[in-house]
C-alpha cells in the first residue's frame, strides 16, 4: 500500500505563506515540474516552484510552493464567483498547454486547481502521463470517482485503450 504524502502549510522566514509537499522517493514528478517551469509562456498553468529540498537520510524530496486558494474552497467561500468565466478560460488554456507539451494530468478536479492573485494553476501531478502526441494510447485507470472521463471505463470493467489528450476511446481489450 502506498501512503499519500501530506501537505504542510507554513511560512518562510520572510513571512510568505508556502506549502511543503513531499514527493515519493522514486517519483520523477520533480523533473517534469522543473521542465515545465523552464517553458516561459503566459499559458503555463504550473504553480511556481519556490525551492526544492532533499533529505538524503530518507531519500525524500520536498517541493516548496506558494500557498494559493484551492478552487473548490474559493467557490464555497464565494471569493471566486465573479471570476468564474476568466478562471474557466484559464483552465481550458492551461490544459491545452499541458497537452501541447505531451503531459496528460489525468486528475483534473477542483481540488487540483488553485488560484493565486487571479491566476489559475494546476497542481498535484502525481498520476500524470507523458505521451508523444494525441495519437498515443494508454489504459491507465484513475481513481477519483465522479471526476473520471467516461472513456477511461470502470475499475471492475474491461480495460480500454484511450487517448489521454483527445479522449478518443479505441475499444476494449482484456
Amino acid at each position: 500500500m502506498q501512503l499519500k504524502p501530506i501537505l504542510r502549510h507554513t511560512k518562510q522566514s520572510n513571512g510568505i505563506a508556502v506549502v511543503v509537499k513531499p514527493l515519493y522517493p522514486c517519483s520523477d514528478k520533480l523533473q517534469i515540474l522543473q521542465h515545465l517551469h523552464l517553458i516561459k509562456s503566459p499559458f503555463n498553468p504550473t504553480i511556481p516552484l519556490l525551492r526544492t529540498v532533499r533529505m538524503y537520510l530518507y531519500m525524500w524530496k520536498f517541493i516548496i510552493l506558494p500557498k494559493a486558494t484551492p478552487l473548490d474552497l474559493g467557490f464555497r467561500l464565494g471569493i471566486l464567483q465573479s471570476k468564474v468565466v476568466d478562471l474557466g478560460y484559464q483552465l481550458i488554456v492551461g490544459v491545452g498547454f499541458l497537452h501541447h507539451h505531451g503531459i496528460a494530468h489525468l486528475d483534473i478536479k477542483p481540488e487540483n486547481i488553485v488560484v493565486l492573485q487571479n491566476q489559475l494553476f494546476i497542481i498535484n501531478f502525481d498520476i500524470l502521463v507523458c505521451v508523444n502526441g494525441p495519437d498515443a494510447l494508454i489504459n491507465h485507470w484513475c481513481r477519483t470517482p465522479g471526476w473520471m472521463a467516461p472513456e477511461i471505463g470502470h475499475e471492475d470493467g474491461p480495460k480500454c485503450l484511450y487517448s489521454p489528450i483527445t479522449g478518443w476511446k479505441i475499444g476494449f481489450y482484456w
